[in-house]
């Protein structure tokens, strides 16, 4: 595949990624009080909310006046590597009016002061409904004073954790999310999800959605006697997945008692950096792979992924046999060889119509060697091995 048929591929599945997320919105939107649609259709069509950079999801929607059309709404809210469920509160038989709601948490707002309305929740009290953003506006206010409630609740030692991270690293206070579970009051968990800053552009290439929604997460839980046993996880926006790979397979540091997250963030953003700067190097000996091989056999190439240099394909023929050779580069070439088959033109399978193929094996390789060598070795193998291949395909297939 060109580079321009894999661009125009892409731009189609982001557009369709887009479609089906707004045809997705719309048809929650159907039962929906007219006045309320708009300002709820903003909220869902928020692309990037929170420190996950996830979306807003509407679970429910429910009338007070027992008509056809809610003005009421259970909504998901990504937090902390949680999800919150809120209720928005409207009147239809008031619809200037804002909202009240219910946070499902008895220790958040149970009785809200005017004062701190006024000072957490400016939108709330100016509230206006010919603005289409000013229900998003609130929850991110709500969100915000949720987010200081939680930490208002904070032991000594977890007060420290938060304060340190927040004065003595890079990270600020919008790249944190702190929630105290199964409640603020008895907690046995506290849950801190943390956004790591770094320099992706370098990775991502046409990501599908929006292409600020591309981030490093860690979690961190702190458990037991005195928040003692501590279990950290790296997560990458799907973007990421993409070019990282699974987070699940990175080596993090261990995070023992003695240790800080003021200590422990400054090593996660280290292993990041290195990852990146690994992959990077990485895509550049693929590329160095594949614009060799279009050297050598550029009459011969059938199509190649000329945006990430991940695989190629190419005719080859000997002894008057032609066959298919694919090659393809995993995430970690060079330290992984590349993945050949072979594959007849000739010989078909009757019972499935598939061409016969098979992997060559114990191909000659090194991942110290340059390009030429590699290709060379590789090269000379599978004409070495064609004979076999030929013979194999003629007495399975027909």
């Amino acid at each position: 595949m060109n580079e321009l048929s894999r661009n125009l591929l892409i731009n189609k599945s982001k557009n369709i990624f887009e479609q089906n997320m707004t045809n997705t919105i719309q048809k929650s939107l159907r039962n929906v009080y007219p006045p309320f649609i708009s300002m709820l259709n903003y909220v869902l069509q928020s692309k990037r909310f929170g420190v996950s950079c996830g979306a807003i999801e509407l679970i429910e929607v429910t009338s007070s006046q027992c008509n056809e059309k809610g003005d009421r709404f259970e909504i998901t809210i990504p937090y902390a590597q949680q999800l919150l469920n809120w209720t928005v509160i409207f009147d239809s038989t008031n619809p200037e009016m804002g909202p009240d709601f219910d946070f499902h948490d008895k220790t958040f707002l149970p009785d809200p002061q005017i004062e701190t309305v006024e000072q957490f929740l400016p939108s709330l009290m100016e509230w206006d409904p010919t603005n289409q953003n000013c229900l998003l506006n609130v929850l991110v206010e709500f969100l915000t004073y949720y987010k200081h409630h939680q930490i208002n609740q904070l032991n000594e030692r977890l007060q420290m954790e938060y304060s340190t991270l927040i004065g003595q690293t890079e990270i600020c206070d919008e790249d944190l999310e702190i929630i105290l579970l199964p409640d603020a009051l008895n907690p046995t968990e506290a849950h801190f999800l943390i956004r790591i800053a770094g320099d992706y552009s370098k990775l991502i290439k046409n990501p599908i959605g929006n292409s600020n929604n591309i981030a490093v997460m860690l979690h961190v839980v702190f458990q037991g006697v005195n928040w003692q046993r501590i279990t950290p996880q790296i997560f990458f926006s799907s973007s990421l997945i993409d070019a990282l790979g699974n987070p699940n397979d990175l080596k993090i540091p261990q995070f023992p008692p003695s240790k800080t997250l003021m200590d422990y963030v400054p090593e996660i953003k280290c292993t990041i950096d290195k990852k990146i700067n690994e992959v990077v190097e990485n895509y550049e000996k693929k590329k160095e792979y594949i614009n060799t091989l279009l050297c050598i056999q550029g009459g011969n190439i059938i199509e190649y992924d000329a945006n990430e240099f991940s695989m190629i394909t190419l005719l080859m023929e000997n002894r008057d046999f032609h066959f298919l050779v694919y090659i393809n580069l995993s995430l970690k070439f060079p330290e992984d060889p590349p993945k050949i088959e072979l594959q007849s033109i000739y010989h078909l399978n009757t019972r499935n119509g598939n061409l016969f193929k098979e992997t060559l094996n114990h191909i000659p390789y090194s991942p110290r060697w340059d390009a030429k060598r590699m290709l060379s070795a590789a090269l000379a193998f599978i004409i070495k091995k064609q004979l076999d291949f030929k013979n194999n395909s003629m007495q399975r297939y027909f």
